[in-house]
């Protein structure tokens, strides 16, 4: 959702000096569900597998969605946990130095976009 519709949005309707601001704030919103979400869908997802003792699905080649919901959840917990505190809002604090907020800001969507597919 921030990847495809916030970020493009942004940049088509707010100011380069604007954009971070705004951004910032309604990213804000999604860290907060992220944070709140990812916990509960892996203990659910934990107590499903325990609840019915599907452990060996792990090892069938069948079952090979299941090591994706890992993947993807891994991700999804990656991202607010570890990537945001470490390298996001280093990247918005050095963003404020840019002389081409443009430039940036085109760059950023981008690969987003390429990350997002």
């Amino acid at each position: 959702m921030v990847t495809l519709v916030v970020l493009p949005g942004i940049v088509r309707s707010a100011p380069a000096a604007d954009r971070l601001h705004l951004f910032q704030t309604i990213e804000g919103r999604f860290a907060f569900q992220a944070r709140a979400s990812t916990p509960i869908a892996a203990a659910s997802g934990l107590y499903m597998t325990h609840r019915l003792a599907a452990w060996d699905r792990f090892t069938d080649p069948a079952f090979w969605w299941m090591y994706t919901m890992v993947l993807v959840w891994a991700i999804f917990t990656i991202v607010p946990f570890i990537a945001e505190p470490l390298f996001l809002h280093r990247w918005s604090l050095l963003s404020r130095s840019w002389s081409n907020l443009d430039a940036v800001w085109a760059r950023v969507s981008y690969w987003l976009a390429l990350w997002a597919f």
